[in-house]
């Protein structure tokens, strides 16, 4: 008779816990593992730059995303940091800078400025400009100019002017 086959962990909760795992050691010099050449690759955790995939819990030590940056949380203070490309957040997701599309399950957001389409579960906006597209569940907004077409479940507003 064959004994039972025992289940191992799946990817997805190995991957988390490395994540984790990487943004947790404090004043560790590797923050992060990247599989990358030439920076091109995949990284996990909290890499400063990489054209490709960034998988990480929390940034803090983002400068620039060419490709995917998914995320778990929004960013540490200061926000910093361009994203061109996808900002996933599962559940919120964030940057000084987004280009691109934006989607966060609770929301997204910019410190500066977002250009592209933003939808935020919650809400979704920027400090100062935002271009293009943002559907917010709640609300939606920008403490700039808000250009484009905007969606917001109660509210949406802009500090600026909305066109």
């Amino acid at each position: 008779m064959l004994a039972p086959a025992r289940r191992s962990p799946s990817c997805l909760a190995c991957l988390f816990g490395l994540l984790l795992l990487l943004g947790s050691a404090p004043g560790a010099a590797a923050q992060s593992l990247d599989l990358a050449a030439g920076g091109y690759g995949l990284s996990l955790g909290d890499s400063e730059r990489i054209r490709g995939v960034r998988l990480n819990v929390r940034d803090a030590r983002l400068r620039h995303v060419d490709g995917i940056n998914a995320t778990v949380w929004t960013p540490k203070e200061p926000v910093r940091g361009v994203v061109h490309g996808l900002a996933l957040g599962l559940p919120a997701t964030g940057a000084r800078r987004i280009d691109g599309l934006a989607l966060g399950l609770f929301g997204v957001g910019a410190d500066e400025a977002m250009t592209g389409l933003a939808v935020g579960g919650v809400g979704a906006g920027a400090g100062g400009d935002l271009t293009g597209i943002v559907v917010g569940g709640v609300g939606g907004g920008a403490g700039g100019d808000l250009a484009g077409l905007g969606v917001g479940g109660v509210g949406l507003g802009a500090g600026g002017d909305l066109r």
